[in-house]
């Protein structure tokens, strides 16, 4: 059998009023067989995390306004944990998206980037590009989805500035707070998510998703590939697994995976 990367997405909602000790455990055992991991709303757990992963988070903002919402809300809730048996953590960085409205006007939304390097003997080494992300929530009380798409068009230019200057792969997963199953977002994900593409090297392969990501209903959680061709390392996956089984539900978000087949060249 071919080795294979095990990629998962949660949003696993741990403001400090929502989460003990026994959730934080049960996260952690869920993510056991994962090899990256993107987290949103990890808010501060960093830590917690840090005896069995690599870690990194957003560097922080240091405007006053940012200084103490970001310092809880955003820069320490996006987390990319990475397998240290099977990958090593490179660079990172982030990029504020646009200001959201109502209580995302204070916690302002953002994307992080981790480049990791994947050493999985005896497929040769190889860079991912892996990108975090949480967008504007859609309360369905104003004009949210002019704002999800103004900070989904600011994502996609961030990705494609990353992937033309390092090249290698790409998995953009997270939190769109973009609902597939509504027309209106569904064309507005098929309609901008595509100028990620860089160049001629690279093709976009969002996977579907099926059934609801979000206890109460909405298909918001995607993970999205980019491949170079440059890459021969991989093949592509085709579906998802949304972790619905009730042991598996540690979040009001489900946890969404995939597995990243290796092969050499």
């Amino acid at each position: 059998m071919n080795p294979q990367l095990r990629i998962a997405t949660l949003n696993a909602h741990m403001l400090w009023s929502f989460v003990n000790g026994e959730r934080l455990q049960k996260i952690k055992e869920l993510l056991t067989d994962f090899d990256i991991v993107a987290i949103q709303e990890g808010f501060g757990k960093a830590g917690q995390f840090s005896d069995m992963w690599g870690v990194t988070q957003p560097d922080v903002d240091t405007r006053p306004l940012y200084r103490v919402f970001n310092g809880f809300m955003v820069t320490s809730g996006l987390m990319v944990l990475a397998n240290p048996r099977k990958t090593r953590l490179l660079q990172s960085a982030s990029r504020l998206l646009p200001r959201g409205i109502f209580s995302d006007w204070l916690c302002p939304k953002s994307v992080m980037w981790s480049q990791v390097e994947v050493e999985v003997p005896p497929v040769p080494a190889f860079t991912l590009n892996v990108f975090n992300l949480h967008l504007q929530a859609d309360y369905s009380m104003g004009n949210e989805c002019v704002v999800i798409k103004s900070q989904l068009e600011a994502l996609v230019e961030f990705v494609r500035a990353t992937l033309n200057k390092y090249g290698g792969c790409g998995i953009v997963m997270g939190d769109f707070n973009i609902d597939t199953f509504k027309p209106f977002y569904q064309d507005m994900f098929k309609t901008v998510m595509p100028r990620c593409v860089p160049n001629s090297h690279f093709t976009l392969h969002p996977l579907p998703t099926s059934k609801n990501t979000h206890l109460k209903g909405g298909a918001i959680d995607h993970i999205i590939f980019l491949i170079d061709d440059r890459c021969p390392n991989v093949s592509i996956p085709t579906s998802v697994t949304i972790h619905t089984n009730a042991a598996d539900v540690v979040s009001d978000h489900y946890m969404v995976s995939t597995d990243l087949m290796l092969h050499l060249m």
